[in-house]
């Protein structure tokens, strides 16, 4: 199987040092014993579906990409949840798993499923390993290539001497940027909206920089330094009153969005007002908005005359302020609701830890009141909203840096999809605090069912409480139903996993967000 030693030569040169799976007896197990005599360091998962989200989120924060490795048949099914979590949410990995040869005969039945109808629907490309095809390299930098997502390598016992088709993403140049920067002139209250890309583009520095107002899409929270006065937040397209879109976006004589695509935002529609699009993908993700100008920028001058043209300008801070503190007085008025923990929680870290957040409505609150300097500090399911994301990606992101303590922000719904991955953050002695945000149903659906006369049975958690399984997992597991009790149970912490429940009252839960979003 010399052909396995030189994918896993080719994976470890590339700079890869965490690979996540489940072995098989075959192929897999042989590629995982390369790997480890290499120094990459294989994690054994639960469920294949988390392996593949670990290995997008390493590839998330290390501007990379992430591995996977599982078996053929069912485990590329168990696989593909992850997969798909990858591609919803643009994380780069390259999921790899045991194969029958394509030659085989149709009597080679055993775990069989065809692989390529089965991950062609969410994967970039699926190949055959060989060495006679493309390198891992190539191969990762698809995966890597805007925009991101997985990419499926199947391994067998001998090299096939064949390969999938490679499909590279071809970038697209609309038209020059003369149009745009003739608007840009002309502008007075010009206004940033910017996606994921602006993270690919490590554009922090320049948004930082800036004195017009910044919104991000969830996905690319925390691109702009969210303490800075300009930053306006998270755009959603579905803000309410008390909302910073709200305000600006009708005050602006010019939208300047770089990435906005239509899969970030919950809700599509035009701007009030001219705008221009910054993507090199032109149209094709962002067509619905209605832009007046499409571009893309290249070179580095040319985006140097670009961040110029908003020199001296800047507007908006006023408003921003006024929407910050309509927020936190809302959520804060509730009595004890998921936005005291968030905010007791970052002064305690004094901004220094790092949020990752499962999907509800505590995430709209989190996306609102969590002031991310950096995008390294906040993951997120912002395109997706993928349920059950965030156990994985924290236990992920605090293997990839251990020196950042991570915090998973869960719910209800979440908590037990794939609790049993936990078990990694007890082995590594991960710093990393799990906290579920119970109000004992789906409070994002509630009201939806208390609106119109449904039933709640459906939405309703018997047994909410985790507290047994957490102190049967490993963790040092404590309820805190107040700031102070919380604060207590922070200052009591020896960084090591620890879960923390907290417990709201379910009515006022249900309404925290109401003028929000």
């Amino acid at each position: 199987m010399s052909h396995l030693k030189v994918l896993a030569e080719q994976i470890a040169h590339y700079g890869v040092q965490h690979v996540f799976g489940i072995p098989g007896s075959g192929t897999s197990l042989t590629l995982i014993d390369n790997l480890r005599q290499l120094g990459v360091k294989f994690h054994l998962v639960h469920f294949e579906g988390c392996a593949a989200i670990m290995a997008g989120t390493m590839g998330r924060l290390s501007d990379s990409c992430g591995v996977s490795v599982g078996i053929k048949g069912p485990g590329l099914a168990n696989m593909l949840p992850g997969m798909a979590a990858c591609s919803l949410d643009s994380l780069p990995a390259v999921n790899i798993t045991e194969a029958y040869p394509p030659d085989s005969p149709v009597s080679s039945a055993h775990k069989r499923l065809d692989h390529l109808q089965l991950v062609s629907p969410v994967v970039k490309t699926s190949v055959f390993w060989s060495e006679s095809g493309s390198t891992f390299k190539t191969l990762a930098q698809t995966a890597e290539a805007e925009c991101p997502g997985p990419v499926h390598i199947d391994i067998t016992g001998k090299d096939p001497c064949c390969h999938g088709e490679v499909i590279q993403n071809k970038t697209i140049i609309p038209e020059s940027c003369d149009e745009i920067f003739r608007t840009l002139d002309k502008s007075c209250r010009p206004l940033l909206l910017v996606g994921s890309l602006s993270l690919r583009q490590q554009l922090t520095a320049q948004l930082n920089a800036v004195g017009v107002p910044v919104f991000t899409t969830a996905s690319a929270k925390g691109v702009v330094d969210e303490t800075l006065p300009h930053a306006a937040g998270v755009y959603t397209g579905a803000g309410l009153e008390f909302a910073a879109e709200s305000r600006l976006m009708d005050d602006a004589d010019l939208i300047v969005a770089i990435g906005l695509r239509y899969n970030e935002v919950l809700s599509v529609k035009e701007f009030p007002c001219d705008s221009v699009l910054l993507d090199p993908l032109g149209e094709v993700a962002s067509g619905d908005f209605g832009f007046s100008h499409i571009s893309w920028i290249e070179n580095k001058e040319t985006w140097q005359e670009f961040w110029q043209r908003f020199e001296g300008l800047g507007w908006g801070r006023a408003e921003i302020a006024e929407s910050r503190k309509q927020v936190r007085q809302s959520l804060l008025s509730h009595g004890f609701m998921p936005a005291h923990v968030l905010e007791n929680v970052n002064l305690f870290f004094s901004g220094k830890a790092r949020l990752v957040v499962d999907t509800g409505l505590f995430c709209t609150v989190a996306e609102h009141v969590w002031p991310a300097k950096h995008p390294a500090l906040y993951i997120g399911s912002g395109q997706g909203r993928y349920m059950g994301i965030s156990l994985p990606q924290g236990i992920a992101a605090s293997i990839y840096d251990p020196a950042v303590p991570t915090i998973i922000f869960c719910g209800d719904g979440s908590i037990g999809m794939f609790i049993s991955e936990l078990k990694l953050a007890v082995i590594n002695t991960l710093p990393l605090i799990v906290i579920l945000c119970s109000d004992g149903k789906f409070g994002t659906l509630r009201g939806r069912a208390v609106k119109d006369g449904l039933h709640e049975e459906p939405l309703t958690i018997s047994s909410p409480s985790w507290m047994a399984v957490m102190e049967g997992l490993g963790f040092n597991a404590v309820r805190a139903d107040s700031e102070d009790g919380l604060g207590r149970v922070l200052q009591e912490w020896d960084y090591s996993p620890l879960f923390i429940e907290t417990q709201f009252d379910a009515d006022s839960y249900m309404m925290m967000t109401r003028k929000i979003r």
